[in-house]
């Protein structure tokens, strides 16, 4: 009973990015205006899938720009701007003249010096992603898109300071950003020791922009800078200034809904990166008009409460009634109606991050186990070949169970929500695999190994196709 994004011409969209939260976090930090947005809207846990660390932001930023899974070079070797800003006392606008010559927008709110190493290593990907796309398709229909974020790590001149990489949503194929805000002097609170965003500033330029702007996305950048410094701070601080983030954001979160319609708007909440710690899933809320109360869902998924990032632009510009440009996805996001509470769905979703993790951990395990296995059933084999013939039933189960391993990735999915540690994990695996052995074992004494071999790499192909 999914609902398809419906068309909002009148309509301006908020997209509010929390990077590197998952929502185990948000059952430990209290968010009355993230909340209120649950209530009205609709949630799902974000599978992060870009090109290379999923907990690097600039590629799930790129990822969004180009429709497609994308990969964005390190912010030490491109990031944006404003023209003025100066790298090794060399302003922007003067690197960006010398690498792409004038550009024909006036006064852009940043440019992006470097730029065309991200359009060529996009371009060698497999998926030959092109950044910028979101952007040029909604300037090319009358609509414009301004960015808001800064999550510089020091007021140094110098590129191993500087990350704005929210600015891949806003910027076009070139590097320049037309609308937005991602600069020292416009964002980050007055000769603090460490950089730090002012969250009051941040909520006022995004609520003027949404005055003139079709697509605004603004970026608690305050989280970024926490967690790119989590290896160098202890735990219980680390976790105390990242809550605090969370907080801080919400608030802006309410500030900036004073001036939303939900009836007309849509507002999105997501979380362009995994925690640095380990790979899992992100949050993700949405609300707005044809949005109902429940879970999101992508045909990309096909998953009840799971989408990509990949999701978003091709779902915002069907929404302007835009066509999707040739070379970007044309999976869309859908809604369906729940009535648990609040609690109950971020929960589940907090569960569905949980059996990530541990599906990241097992898979690792399961090679290393497969691994072994291997080894020890030719090894057994040798043996029993040569001398010790009572080995050859403990060599034909071994290599039957080895066999078995990959296809089970995929077959005990239905299983993995009882599965709550890394251990129990590989421990289904093993039980699993034995009693499939053991029924193979049984086939081939019926109509011999090889039918049994042959059927047996048939059907694992066929469910892996």
């Amino acid at each position: 009973n999914a609902t398809e994004p419906k068309l909002n011409k009148d309509g301006r969209v908020l997209i509010i990015s929390m990077p590197h939260v998952s929502w185990n976090h948000m059952l430990n930090v209290k968010t009355p205006a993230i909340d209120s947005l649950i209530k009205k809207g609709s949630i799902a846990t974000t599978s992060v899938r870009t090109i290379g660390n999923s907990a690097y932001t600039g590629s799930g930023y790129a990822s969004i720009s180009a429709g497609e899974r994308a990969v964005a070079p390190d912010a030490a070797l491109s990031t944006f701007l404003s023209p003025q800003e100066k790298i090794d006392g060399v302003s922007a606008k003067d690197l960006f003249r010398r690498e792409q010559g004038k550009t024909k927008i006036e006064s852009p709110a940043a440019l992006a010096p470097g730029f065309q190493l991200t359009i060529r290593r996009n371009a060698s990907s497999e998926y030959k992603s092109k950044v910028g796309l979101f952007a040029e398709a909604l300037d090319g229909n009358n609509r414009s898109i301004a960015a808001f974020g800064n999550a510089d790590s020091c007021f140094l001149e110098s590129v191993e300071c500087y990350a704005r990489s929210v600015g891949y949503v806003a910027s076009d194929s070139n590097g320049i950003i037309r609308n937005g805000d991602l600069s020292r002097e416009g964002l980050l609170k007055n000769k603090t020791d460490t950089p730090e965003l002012d969250m009051k500033v941040l909520g006022d330029k995004t609520q003027k922009a949404l005055e003139k702007n079709d697509v605004v996305i603004t970026e608690c950048s305050n989280l970024e800078r926490i967690d790119q410094s989590r290896s160098k701070t202890k735990q219980n601080i680390y976790w105390k200034n990242f809550n605090a983030a969370i907080k801080e954001c919400d608030s802006m979160i309410g500030q900036v809904m004073k001036d939303i319609d939900l009836s007309k708007d849509n507002v999105y909440i997501i979380s362009p990166s995994s925690p640095s710690v380990q790979k899992q899933t992100t949050i993700f809320v949405s609300a707005g008009k044809g949005i109902e109360p429940g879970y999101t869902s992508s045909s990309t998924t096909r998953r009840e409460g799971v989408v990509t990032l990949v999701d978003l632009s091709p779902t915002i510009l069907s929404s302007f009634d835009i066509k999707i440009p040739e070379d970007m996805g044309d999976n869309f996001l859908s809604w369906s109606g729940n009535a648990k509470s609040i609690q109950d769905r971020k929960e589940y979703l907090a569960k569905i991050n949980d059996q990530s993790k541990i599906r990241e951990m097992g898979v690792n395990s399961v090679i290393a186990f497969m691994s072994v296995m291997i080894f020890i059933a030719v090894l057994i084999s040798i043996l029993s070949l040569s001398r010790v013939t009572k080995l050859r039933n403990a060599a034909k189960i071994l290599s039957l169970m080895t066999m078995s391993l990959p296809i089970l990735v995929i077959l005990v999915q239905p299983l993995m929500r009882s599965v709550v540690s890394p251990l129990r994990f590989m421990l289904l695996f093993i039980v699993v695999s034995f009693l499939i052995a053991l029924v193979l074992k049984y086939l081939a004494s019926k109509v011999g190994y090889v039918k049994v071999l042959i059927g047996f790499a048939a059907f694992n192909l066929i469910v892996l196709i």
